[in-house]
């Protein structure tokens, strides 16, 4: 049977690929692919407003068969209101979700998807308290579908740390220094893997812990490989991190920043 709910999504990974193996649902990435050629010509429209009208252009081949659904979820994946109002536009009878996955920060773009007149989920039960929002907690994948193929690069699953975080900085940097620095004065491995962010100037000792970005079944080594995630929450965040739900399904201990002693 056709699944009649369509999910949207930054981009072809992991999540989208196990949303699909379920079979309830289809799921499709918001924008088509860019070259090196269109990708400053999509930055500049969408940074710049310039021919807001006429967005659809970059939307992906889902925009061409929106008759087949009755509910469409934007799951993350939006910086303004035209996708929802090309729905609309289109078929006003599909009921439209807004689904945040990340706790909310720019509450003026909230402010014009609630006066849109959609539905607006989130995950953190804090966001959903103060914007008023419905909730949907936290969720992970027993069978977790990749789209790439497995890595080589790591073979053996034997222990290799005591704890790990690899993830974007988001500010987390200083902390990690501190503990990683505690935790070497007694003898606990910290395996800190970061991705830096771009407008953050960095000293050397920092630039040690660098990683590109890696998919998500090359993490899943690394977390294989510890004894503990350590679990660094967004200033404000309430709702379950991923990495919660990490140590969850694969029984690992968890050390949350929310229990951290002062070091």
């Amino acid at each position: 049977m056709a699944a009649n709910t369509l999910i949207l999504l930054g981009g072809m990974d992991w999540l989208e690929k196990s949303m699909q193996a379920s079979g309830l649902v289809d799921v499709a990435s918001v924008y088509k692919s860019r070259n090196k050629l269109t990708k400053p010509l999509f930055k500049l429209q969408y940074h710049t407003k310039l021919l807001y009208r006429y967005r659809h252009v970059w939307y992906d081949d889902w925009k061409n068969k929106l008759n087949q659904y009755r509910t469409v979820i934007l799951f993350d994946a939006f910086e303004d209101t035209d996708i929802i109002e090309y729905i609309q536009g289109r078929f006003s009878k599909i009921r439209i979700i807004i689904y945040y996955y990340n706790p909310i920060y720019n509450s003026s773009l909230l402010n014009r998807i609630i006066s849109a007149g959609v539905e607006v989920w989130s995950f953190d039960i804090r966001d959903c308290k103060e914007y008023g929002l419905m909730y949907n907690p936290q969720f992970y994948f027993w069978n977790i579908v990749f789209p790439e193929k497995k890595s080589k690069d790591i073979k053996a699953k034997s222990i290799a740390y005591d704890l790990i975080f690899i993830g974007k900085d988001k500010g987390r940097m200083p902390l990690l220094m501190k503990l990683n620095k505690y935790l070497k004065e007694r003898g606990i491995s910290l395996f800190i893997g970061i991705c830096p962010d771009k407008e953050t100037r960095y000293s050397s000792e920092c630039k040690q812990f660098f990683i590109k970005s890696i998919p998500y079944n090359n993490y899943l080594d690394y977390l294989k490989r510890s004894r503990c995630v350590l679990d660094i929450v967004q200033e404000g965040q309430v709702g379950l991190t991923l990495r919660i739900m990490e140590a969850l399904f694969y029984n690992k201990k968890l050390l949350p920043t929310t229990v951290l002693f002062k070091i």
